[in-house]
């Protein structure tokens, strides 16, 4: 099948260079067949796997002090919600859980070190580079303390367990709503790029091809120049790409974050109305879609992701083997209706997923701060 035509459109301004975030993921989960994937984004409920339950609390936690090691989460609603659902199930087991939040992968690192010369009973950590934390996993490996990966992973050493997100199911969530906004299947989608070198949002893109290719639209796509997820970039990025694409049917921007800039690039041209998605699920973008400001965002949720990864860690420390090592996270494709459902209780969705109180916040007005 001859996928969507796709231009790349170039912005008056180069972005800096920065360091971007490198991932490792399970090769089934980077090599997941693009029919499957396609076929799962129709069903639009956005379950990747069947085995998904509930934290159990499993043999007690007390007593326990496990590090938790992730990227910055005073500015990034998606990884605060790692900390909040590990902090529930250390609640919950009776562990103590010690916190280091940093996008400097030199951060990460030293407080690996200081986890490991300190005993911490487990160790769980959502890496910035996957290249330079292997050495800290390894460490951590040498001194038998349970190392549990949380959604970015080391490139060697060995992970008790993995908390992983099917990123081409995302992609193919997205594709498919995009699709569906398409009249006659035809038509011009702009998409606000984040980052195309991450492997993540290569796999991203992989699952929107295939999401619009499993619908038979026939669009063209035009992508705006990488903005590395800033707001500001993605102001000037969203700008240029409505000013030279004055026909697009419908604009994906590439994360919730860069949702704002998206709704301001759009107002201050004037553009005409046209339906918009979001991608992550943050509170903001929850928010967004709940006013109609967006119409769609893919969630994912994190939230549980932080449960399961100290759920992992305690089975880990009394020796057992964590119930799933390699888990496939939670995805769900959330238009406003569906949302506006799910706050009316017509559509149930599991409470340790963390969605529902989101979207009360979010309803609420109360997201915190980007």
């Amino acid at each position: 099948m001859q996928g969507p035509r796709l231009n790349v459109t170039v912005g008056r301004r180069q972005r800096s260079q920065r360091r971007r975030r490198s991932r490792t993921f399970i090769p089934a989960v980077v090599t997941a067949s693009i029919a499957l994937v396609a076929a799962a984004a129709i069903a639009g409920f956005g379950i990747t796997t069947a085995s998904l339950s509930a934290v159990k609390s499993a043999k007690s936690g007390a007593g326990l002090r496990i590090a938790l090691i992730i990227p910055a989460y005073t500015t990034n609603g998606l990884i605060l919600d790692i900390k909040n659902g590990a902090e529930q199930a250390a609640t919950a087991v009776g562990a103590k859980l010690v916190v280091t939040g940093s996008n400097a992968a030199t951060d990460q690192v030293n407080a690996f070190q200081d986890a490991v010369a300190s005993h911490a009973s487990a160790i769980v950590y959502d890496g910035i580079d996957a290249a330079a934390i292997t050495p800290s996993v390894e460490m951590a490996n040498a001194a038998k303390i349970p190392v549990i990966c949380d959604n970015s992973c080391s490139s060697g050493g060995t992970n008790a367990a993995s908390i992983l997100f099917n990123y081409v199911y995302f992609g193919g969530l997205i594709g498919h709503w995009l699709a569906e906004q398409l009249p006659g299947k035809k038509g011009t989608i702009g998409i606000i790029d984040t980052d195309r070198q991450d492997m993540t949002v290569q796999e991203i893109y992989q699952g929107i091809y295939a999401g619009i290719n499993a619908t038979g639209a026939k669009p063209k796509i035009v992508i705006s120049t990488p903005t590395n997820f800033d707001p500001s970039l993605g102001l000037t990025a969203a700008t240029n790409l409505l000013e030279a694409n004055p026909d697009l049917t419908v604009l994906a921007c590439g994360h919730d974050l860069l949702l704002p800039s998206c709704l301001a690039a759009l107002k201050a041209t004037n553009y005409k109305k046209i339906p918009v998605a979001g991608a992550g699920g943050t509170c903001q973008g929850l928010q967004d879609v709940l006013d109609g400001k967006a119409q769609f965002t893919a969630y994912e949720s994190l939230y549980h992701a932080g449960q399961l990864g100290v759920q992992d860690a305690v089975e880990a420390v009394h020796g057992k083997k964590p119930p799933t090592t390699n888990l496939n996270g939670y995805m769900m494709a959330v238009t406003t209706a569906k949302a506006k459902a799910i706050l009316a209780g017509t559509v149930h969705v599991p409470s340790s997923l963390g969605l529902l109180p989101l979207l009360k916040e979010a309803k609420a007005n109360t997201c915190p701060a980007a």
